[in-house]
């Protein structure tokens, strides 16, 4: 599945839209975010990098070459000069980031796409280094979250305390890996010793 197959479900023109990635390796950026002011950070560019398109899809870089959707906007206006200063939010760590070198974008969240906010995993693919694209750059999806499903943490990490064990199915990628019955021939023993593992706490959970 392809980036470009799920914006044009949801009715988005990839030709008037860019996809953005917030590299959270950088300090700045990754303390924005966690101070909960990543929309101020995109909405000052010092480059005009938005003015020929109508939407941003914006995405964090996380590991490696992945990105996580966290909302679909749309620009309305722009403001330049001293202007953009008074768009700066209080308490906001990188006063330079808003000086009159910067054009400040407003942009409005959109409902459109929502549903996919955090959820979205995609690679960004090599060209990690240019942070803004056309959508019509293509990219791989890598998996979709719903609420409702439990990620699943890997192999190393297969210790779970009875309670925990209330969802009967981990998702990695676009498979589906039921706790009671793992199988994967590399790690058999694993498996054996895993299902083993489940029995005893559940006995032990009836017997309290």
């Amino acid at each position: 599945m392809h980036l470009s197959s799920i914006l044009k479900e949801y009715g988005v023109d990839i030709k008037k839209t860019k996809l953005v990635r917030h590299p959270l390796n950088k300090t700045d950026i990754r303390d924005v975010y966690e101070r909960g002011m990543i929309e101020a950070y995109q909405s000052s560019q010092s480059k005009n990098c938005f003015d020929n398109c109508k939407y941003i899809a914006s995405f964090v870089g996380t590991t490696g070459t992945e990105a996580k959707f966290i909302g679909l906007y749309e620009i309305v206006d722009t403001i330049d000069g001293s202007e953009v200063m008074k768009h700066m939010p209080e308490g906001y760590p990188y006063p330079d980031h808003f000086d009159d070198t910067h054009r400040f974008y407003v942009m409005k969240k959109l409902e459109t796409m929502s549903d996919m906010d955090n959820k979205l995993i995609i690679d960004w693919g090599k060209g990690a280094l240019a942070w803004f694209q056309w959508a019509e750059n293509d990219k791989e999806v890598l998996s979709i979250a719903s609420r409702d499903e439990v990620p699943f943490p890997g192999y190393e990490s297969l210790i779970l305390s009875y309670k925990e064990d209330k969802k009967d199915l981990w998702q990695t990628g676009n498979t589906y890996i039921r706790k009671e019955h793992i199988i994967c021939a590399p790690i058999c023993t694993l498996a054996s010793w895993w299902r083993s593992t489940l029995r005893l706490m559940r006995t032990e959970s009836s017997r309290a």
